[in-house]
């Protein structure tokens, strides 16, 4: 589908900011699962508090992220919506993985940044090559 100029320059604009909110997230997400190696080794309740704040920075850098790529999919003209990328706050594994904080529930908050982090890679994929895309039809442009 051809885009005209002013379009692919909005396009561009959105898919930069959720690429930007993305990697930040991502940042975010690859401390809190350093963290969680410290906790999964016997860290201390500052562990997991540390972990969690990691979480919920990536949290806000993701809905950040996924407000541009919504955006984005308005200015491209669909009304699908971007709700892939979810980190669970304030559900019974944070609750577990803070005040039980055991290896099990330590484990089990890991797999889960673990997915989340590989959701949000893919995600970063998908995103560089929607960019990719609109750069080669804004140089038709040229």
């Amino acid at each position: 589908m051809m885009l005209d100029k002013e379009t692919i320059l909005k396009a561009e604009n959105a898919v930069d900011n959720a690429l930007e909110h993305l990697n930040k997230g991502l940042e975010y997400l690859n401390k809190a699962y350093n963290w969680g190696i410290a906790d999964i080794m016997g860290g201390l309740l500052i562990v997991s508090i540390a972990k969690h704040k990691k979480l919920s920075s990536a949290k806000a850098e993701l809905d950040l992220a996924r407000t541009h790529m919504n955006r984005l999919i308005k200015i491209m003209g669909s009304s699908r919506r971007s709700s892939e990328i979810r980190i669970p706050e304030k559900s019974f594994l944070t609750f577990s993985d803070i005040m039980i904080d055991n290896p099990i529930s330590d484990i089990v908050a890991q797999n889960k940044i673990d997915e989340c982090r590989t959701k949000v890679e893919e995600t970063i994929t998908k995103m560089e090559l929607i960019q990719q895309k609109l750069h080669e039809q804004k140089l038709m442009y040229l």
